[in-house]
């Protein structure tokens, strides 16, 4: 009788994951400068405040994040929304969502640049 066994699924799985880590960094810099490009520009701070934390891996989860910081962080929300919670803020320059809208307008982007990661790895 013959017996046929694999052993090895951690390293295919490690080599997945390392291919989306890859994918997901290069997507969230692509995110930065669309958010950038997208974001109102009254003295630039908002826009160079835009930035790409570190890619992060949980389980077979690999995520990265983009947000505002620096000096930009006490008004980026309000701009990102577009008033304040009581509705008394009028926007001076440039759409709201300028991170979100990017995201969304960018999925088919991110979700070819992902299943090509994906297929490179094996």
């Amino acid at each position: 009788m013959a017996e046929v066994s694999f052993i090895g699924v951690d390293a295919i799985v490690e080599r997945g994951l390392h291919a989306a880590e890859v994918a997901v960094e290069q997507c969230g810099e692509h995110l930065v400068g669309a958010s950038q490009d997208d974001a109102p520009v009254v003295s630039g701070t908002l826009r160079a405040g835009i930035h790409a934390g570190d890619v992060e891996r949980a389980g077979y989860t690999v995520t990265i994040t983009v947000s505002t910081g620096g000096e930009s962080s006490a008004y980026s929300i309000i701009v990102h929304e577009g008033h304040r919670a009581d509705g008394s803020y009028q926007r001076k320059a440039g759409p709201a969502k300028y991170i979100e809208r990017p995201v969304i307008e960018n999925r088919p982007f991110y979700i070819e640049a992902l299943r090509r990661a994906s297929a490179s790895a094996y």
